[in-house]
């Protein structure tokens, strides 16, 4: 992989970012990344809130098996409302409008991948920036989110995390334990 490379995400941005989509609420947030954190047979998910390069942020990491190629996040139809409902598409639609980082590998020794993707690249306005990023089992999902949603996050997290078969960490205290 390059060291840096510039993607736009294809297609007219109506088919991405449907003129109909409302912010998504943080349940609808955190029970897509935890969906696709079971897809890819996650065992823990750890969530945290912190802030990151000056945005409140939200980080969903699960130690699935990893996303091998970015392509796979920003082929068509990846994001917004997605053209299939196949059941291995990753589908971020949850986050359109948000500034979004996805890294991703498949183990520690292995080379992984980071892909940033601003606002204004949901709708074909601005590029993707992907990078390599190393040292990562898994996938860490971070999302800048409002201020406000850090006050009900840890609820929100345990709601979200019910009846998951992975084991899933707020700030390191479990929240789904039975």
């Amino acid at each position: 992989m390059p060291s840096s490379t510039k993607a736009h995400i294809a297609g007219p941005p109506s088919r991405l970012v449907p003129t109909n989509r409302h912010p998504a609420s943080l349940p609808e947030i955190l029970h897509e990344l935890f969906r696709i954190a079971c897809k890819a047979d996650a065992y823990e998910i750890h969530v945290e809130t912190f802030v990151y390069e000056g945005r409140a942020t939200l980080s969903v990491y699960d130690n699935g098996c990893g996303i091998d190629d970015p392509r796979t996040v920003l082929r068509l139809g990846a994001f917004g409302r997605c053209e299939t409902e196949r059941s291995d598409a990753i589908a971020l639609s949850s986050l359109v409008g948000l500034h979004t980082i996805v890294r991703s590998g498949p183990d520690e020794t292995e080379p992984g991948w980071s892909a940033t993707i601003p606002p204004e690249a949901w709708s074909d306005k601005a590029p993707i920036t992907i990078e390599p990023d190393a040292g990562l089992r898994g996938t860490n999902i971070l999302v800048a989110i409002p201020i406000d949603w850090r006050a009900g996050l840890e609820e929100a997290v345990a709601a979200a995390a019910r009846d998951l078969p992975a084991r899933v960490y707020f700030h390191a205290r479990w929240k789904n334990r039975r």
